[in-house]
């Protein structure tokens, strides 16, 4: 995924949500790496907004939730 107009958007939904660190791409474009700062014992949501991710042919990306804990 990715061209010139793709980017980061970060949403909160209804779980702490972890400091954001910095991003980046691969080489290839097709893999994003997200780095966040968490705290122990915590469960946390990230929600990674589809409407910045566009594939080269155009096509859009999904809406998504996570959800993890930390021990």
């Amino acid at each position: 995924m990715g061209t010139s107009r793709a980017g980061i958007s970060l949403g909160k939904n209804d779980r702490e949500f972890p400091t954001y660190k910095e991003h980046s791409w691969s080489g290839d474009r097709k893999t994003l790496t997200i780095v966040f700062v968490t705290q122990p014992s915590t469960t946390y949501g990230v929600q990674v907004l589809g409407e910045n991710f566009v594939s080269e042919d155009g096509r859009q990306a999904v809406t998504r939730d996570f959800v993890f804990s930390t021990k």
